[in-house]
């Protein structure tokens, strides 16, 4: 799935209902939310303590020098962060889930699948 600006890529099973501007995706019973934005960070470095401050009890899943994911658990909901980083451009995702409807492989695939789009994939896209 595109965001409308074409600076995001994300997977979502195909059942799922999507925006018309590409950044909310859920299923049809509403129990899992994807929403993904694509962002300025000049700073990729100050990007990441900023969400893992905004996110002092989540769990870090992954960190390397491009791709951040926290999890976080609060009372009924499960909150996924992933930033993804290519120089100066950031995508994030945010994937809210409840715990009773929590589907870990699939909330795991989506969050592994966020990227930054690159030229290449836009020329495959309007051909």
């Amino acid at each position: 799935m595109w965001t409308a600006d074409q600076r995001c890529l994300y997977a979502i099973p195909a059942a799922w209902m999507v925006s018309g501007d590409g950044r909310r995706a859920e299923p049809p019973d509403g129990t899992v939310t994807v929403t993904v934005v694509a962002i300025d960070a000049h700073d990729w470095l100050a990007h990441r303590r900023a969400i893992k401050r905004a996110m002092p009890a989540g769990t870090v899943r992954e960190e390397t020098s491009r791709r951040l994911w926290v999890e976080r658990s609060e009372g009924s909901w499960q909150w996924q962060h992933v930033s993804v980083s290519e120089g100066a451009g950031v995508c994030s995702a945010d994937i809210e889930t409840h715990p009773g409807d929590w589907f870990p492989d699939v909330v795991r695939k989506i969050a592994s699948s966020v990227r930054v789009a690159h030229d290449a994939d836009r020329q495959w896209l309007t051909r």
